[in-house]
């Protein structure tokens, strides 16, 4: 019924954009909210069949805007917020850019200068590297970098760029080691799925914890673009998001198995170090933030 409605909603608007390049000195808002929509639904969504021309019109003479973020997680509270005004929430605004709420209490570790806040470890291999206020690791770089804190229940959010076939890790829970972070602690993979030339087990996909958890896959972006990741350790819970999608939700105490948790002793830690685990692959990071819960 909502689609029906838009879809009238849309059609229903010609008289009131006429010839809509004479009118360049309204300053008119008509704000369309729709949701359950996907590619093909209609017409400004590609579909064939369901033509909306002046939904086109007004997309290609009026103010779009590109770039913006909703005061909820959830659609109706959302859609309750922008056209209401009356949906508590809250919000900062620093430096005249607004950071969402669930931001609050993340702690920044990773200035864009140098590597203070962290140690290197097995440095006879090249390491992580400052780049143009990126942290980067080289694709000759098989070195590792840890935190200087050790966190125990915490949710890491960090943004990372992929390069073609790239392979790296994210220790979490680990002690400060040079070597076997995926076994002593635990290793949340960082891989181009598409791109990685070797055959993969399911458990050595994109956010899976290696060689014990698959992730679900389908959440990356294309090789050379920015993605969000967030690794969130409550308890024995570890909960990976990438991109707004869940992609890897378990209880580790279900992990009964001996020889598996004697293989993994770290998947019974319950504070360690942050690592980035290089594997002689480029990739890029920023935005490396963490907070204790």
């Amino acid at each position: 019924m909502r689609r029906i409605l838009v879809l009238v909603l849309a059609t229903g608007i010609n008289q009131w954009v006429g010839d809509i390049t004479n009118a360049a000195s309204q300053r008119n808002v008509l704000p369309l909210i729709s949701g359950d929509h996907n590619v093909g639904d209609c017409g400004c969504y590609r579909s064939p069949v369901v033509e909306t021309p002046h939904v086109h019109q007004l997309a290609e003479h009026s103010v779009r805007f590109s770039n913006a973020f909703t005061t909820t997680t959830l659609c109706s509270p959302s859609r309750a917020a922008i056209s209401s005004g009356l949906y508590t929430y809250a919000d900062v605004q620093t430096k005249q850019k607004f950071v969402a709420a669930d931001e609050e209490d993340f702690v920044s570790l990773f200035n864009g200068r140098n590597l203070d806040g962290w140690i290197a470890r097995r440095t006879e291999r090249k390491g992580h590297v400052v780049e143009d206020g990126l942290l980067v690791c080289p694709a000759d770089a098989g070195g590792y970098l840890f935190t200087e804190k050790e966190y125990a229940d915490f949710s890491f959010r960090f943004e990372f760029c992929l390069s073609k076939a790239a392979n790296h890790g994210i220790a979490i829970r680990c002690p400060l080691l040079d070597q076997k972070p995926a076994y002593q602690g635990m290793e949340i993979q960082i891989l181009d799925n598409v791109g990685y030339p070797k055959e993969l087990r399911p458990t050595q996909y994109h956010g899976s914890i290696y060689d014990v958890v698959p992730a679900k896959r389908g959440a990356l972006k294309p090789v050379g673009e920015w993605n969000a990741q967030e690794i969130i350790c409550r308890g024995s819970r570890v909960t990976i998001i990438v991109n707004d999608m869940v992609i890897v939700d378990y209880d580790l105490s279900q992990i009964t198995d001996p020889e598996l948790l004697k293989t993994h002793p770290g998947l019974r830690r319950t504070k360690g170090h942050i690592g980035l685990l290089g594997h002689n692959s480029r990739v890029e990071f920023r935005r490396l933030r963490v907070k204790k819960l």
